[in-house]
């Protein structure tokens, strides 16, 4: 009995000695709430990236037109007679294309001659009768009037006739050319056409929202349909929008001297703007905040997370420029999609990237682990 009695006592002892050892040895409650803090924290991987230059450039579809084309047309009604040119030609200006019948023209322009003559001598004696009060001052008034008269069917005629040869207004190719010899054209009926493509003029048409961003003299490449490409300048620039597209006219000036490009075909252009500081990413790198605004997250000097709306400059194969960033910022490459903005996060270099310098997040999956007694810090691990 006494034997039960001290093995009772023995292990009451040595039960409020193991008691009091755990509370001398406890951590105190400071100590708990750093663990616990540290362990929370979530491992991120970033990228330090400085913004750079980038040249703003609007790609657009455009039309080529010849610097200058008219219609072939004449004046009057005739018969062709002869036809110097045929389709395809290049002529100087003012080259016969072809010539019409000048039928009774020159037989009314000989009547016309022979009236003017008379009326020519009839005005000078009425001159001399009234100067010798001979004849009152309304006859010498109505052979002026007659003989005015007489001149003016005369100019007709000849206009009429300097008209029968149709000649070039300009430089340049006979596209088509739909008369034969004999044939009967009417008056200012549409007979062929006349072009010019020296110079030639690129039609885009620019939205509204971008049409602030053009200014005359700015630079654009052009890049046929031909494959072959040319830089050109604005010259022109509407003030009126197209009522049915809400675009404005641009014109820009190629030079075609070498007559290589042709007019009519379709073209592409990319039009140099403003400089801008801008960062060039990964598209995976994006996120989204509660008011569905796109932005990309980083860490700043606090160890906090920064959610930053961007703007999309331009985009490439590789990524894209944006815009909105500070100039030096550290970008979340990895684990952006399981932090949030204002949360702290423990963070890690990312590792060296491809000399293109794209920001290509890896596919990873975050877990959160029991601390590491051995470490110094409890963090979160990574594993891709």
């Amino acid at each position: 009995m006494k034997k039960s009695y001290m093995i009772a006592i023995i292990m009451s002892a040595v039960i409020v000695v193991w008691m009091a050892t755990g509370m001398l040895n406890s951590p105190d409650k400071t100590t708990i709430k750093s663990t616990e803090q540290d362990y929370q924290l979530i491992l991120v991987e970033t990228q330090l990236q400085k913004a750079k230059p980038v040249q703003l450039r609007l790609t657009l579809q455009g039309q080529v037109e010849p610097r200058r084309k008219t219609s072939i047309r004449s004046d009057l009604d005739g018969r062709v007679t002869d036809i110097f040119v045929k389709e395809g030609d290049w002529i100087k200006a003012g080259t016969v294309i072809f010539c019409l019948d000048p039928e009774d023209r020159e037989i009314k322009l000989a009547r016309e001659n022979a009236l003017l003559l008379s009326k020519q001598q009839n005005y000078q004696r009425s001159k001399i009768l009234v100067e010798q009060n001979l004849q009152p001052k309304s006859s010498l008034e109505n052979s002026f009037a007659e003989l005015k008269m007489a001149e003016a069917s005369v100019a007709q005629i000849k206009l009429e006739m300097s008209k029968l040869n149709i000649t070039s207004p300009f430089d340049g190719f006979i596209d088509y050319l739909a008369v034969e010899q004999s044939s009967y054209i009417n008056a200012n009926s549409d007979v062929g056409k006349f072009i010019d493509n020296s110079q030639l003029t690129v039609v885009v048409p620019v939205a509204q929202q971008d049409i602030s961003k053009m200014s005359l003299g700015l630079k654009a490449k052009v890049r046929f349909a031909t494959g072959e490409s040319k830089t050109g300048v604005i010259q022109f620039i509407s003030s009126l929008a197209n009522e049915n597209t809400r675009t404005f006219r641009v014109e820009i000036n190629i030079n075609n001297t070498d007559m290589s490009i042709p007019a009519g075909i379709s073209a592409e252009v990319d039009i140099s703007m403003r400089q801008v500081e801008a960062h060039f990413v990964s598209p995976a790198i994006l996120s989204l905040d509660a008011a569905g605004e796109i932005g990309i997250k980083s860490v700043d000097e606090n160890n906090t997370v920064v959610f930053t709306p961007i703007t999309i400059i331009k985009s490439s194969t590789q990524g894209i420029w944006v815009g909105g960033l500070p100039s030096e910022v550290n970008i979340i490459t990895i684990g952006q999609g399981f932090v949030e903005a204002g949360a702290k996060v423990n963070w890690e270099p990312a590792t060296v990237k491809s000399a293109s310098s794209t920001i290509a997040p890896k596919q990873v999956m975050q877990r959160q682990v029991m601390p590491d007694k051995k470490a110094d810090n409890n963090v979160n691990s990574v594993s891709s």
